[in-house]
């Protein structure tokens, strides 16, 4: 968004399909095709004005977005420099860098230019890493670090070049306007994994009692017992067959309603609770991040004993200690299925009730949850 000036004549006004491209006397609409990353892949407009758009600019690129060359169309005179992630690209002594906002970003060795200032919380990763060297699922917005307090409240950011999710007991302001994050701990993700966490739990859980636990489940999930999703990327950001909360859908909503910032269900405070406590498991032996699931890796619904809906736990063998949970959870919801008919066993139980929150059971499946992985999920950007 916003207007392109060469010598204070206005020469493009860029929005969200495209621009409005100023040649002269000639005045055109160019609208820009992009990929699931905001790439720039096929630019056209109808430059005869005879009712059929005609193709002016088509860009291909390699993961880490160095452009391809080919014999594809491209007008040098009329391009449109805003190409690899939306950034634009400056070729200024022909360095052909990209203006991400923060720092630039040389896409010829796939690095930032400029070592990260908080290299040191992430040491794990080079400092002139890019989007943590998977740049086919993610994307680095601005490069700014994003900090929240430790219940869910969006603090700021602090102009540096990670991308990074940060955790504060507050914020101050100095005499010269620049903010000081206290206490602050990395969460050891990026704010595009954390976005989709957060609108996977939103999306999942029935109400804001049941955010803390469906939060910790899914961490639970990712580090024992799981069968097919290996990380939390393949959990929240690809549509899977486990959680019907990962979808393109649900995350662009989420960010297009800017749920972040209203936490309506506490999912910004329980995704930090269950990152927090995987990242620094000493600190929840002290009493802190608690794991609001008491150990579950699963849950169910009321299908689970509605009549009139089908449920594949009902054929599972269940640990005995489960039988007098399952009554309550039945008459709890109103359910009619009869659970005392249920098998049962003392010993190698299929899955194990675990405890009863608002109108969901959760439970524990020693073998995990399957999950088929799908499409990956895209954050974009509010809409304007």
């Amino acid at each position: 968004m916003g207007i392109e000036y060469q010598n204070t004549v206005i020469q493009a006004i860029y929005n969200s399909e495209g621009r409005l491209y100023f040649a002269g006397s000639t005045t055109r609409y160019e609208y820009t095709m992009t990929d699931h990353l905001g790439n720039a892949r096929v630019s056209f407009t109808d430059q005869n004005a005879d009712g059929t758009p005609e193709i002016i600019q088509e860009n291909h690129y390699y993961p880490f977005g160095l452009a391809m060359e080919g014999p594809w169309v491209n007008d040098p005179a009329q391009d449109n420099n805003y190409q690899y992630n939306g950034k634009e690209l400056n070729d200024d002594f022909g360095l052909g860098w990209m203006d991400y906002g923060a720092r630039w970003y040389d896409a010829s060795v796939g690095r930032w230019n400029g070592v990260d200032p908080l290299a040191e919380n992430y040491f794990n990763f080079s400092p002139y890493n890019y989007t943590l060297n998977n740049p086919v699922l993610f994307i680095d917005p601005d490069g700014n670090a994003v900090y929240y307090s430790w219940d869910g409240k969006y603090l700021g950011s602090d102009g540096k070049d990670d991308n990074m999710v940060y955790a504060a007991d507050k914020v101050t302001t100095n005499k010269k306007g620049n903010l000081k994050f206290h206490n602050a701990k990395s969460l050891g993700v990026n704010h595009d994994l954390f976005l989709a966490f957060a609108s996977t739990v939103y999306n999942e859980a029935s109400g804001s009692t049941e955010t803390y636990p469906m939060a910790n489940i899914i961490v639970n999930l990712i580090n024992g017992g799981k069968s097919r999703l290996d990380n939390l990327e393949e959990a929240v950001m690809y549509d899977n067959s486990s959680f019907q909360g990962a979808s393109q859908e649900h995350l662009d909503d989420y960010i297009d309603e800017d749920r972040a910032s209203k936490n309506e269900k506490h999912e910004i405070d329980a995704v930090i609770n269950a990152l927090a406590g995987n990242k620094y498991p000493e600190a929840r032996e002290k009493g802190h991040f608690k794991d609001y699931s008491n150990g579950a890796n699963a849950w169910d619904g009321i299908d689970l004993v509605d009549t009139h809906k089908k449920n594949s736990h009902r054929y599972y063998k269940w640990s005995s200690s489960s039988k007098e949970l399952l009554q309550k959870y039945r008459d709890k919801v109103n359910g009619g299925v009869k659970v005392e008919n249920w098998k049962y066993v003392e010993s190698n139980a299929d899955i194990s009730a675990v405890y009863i929150k608002g109108k969901t059971l959760f439970a524990f499946v020693p073998g995990g949850r399957g999950g088929n992985v799908y499409d990956k999920l895209v954050v974009k950007k509010p809409k304007p």
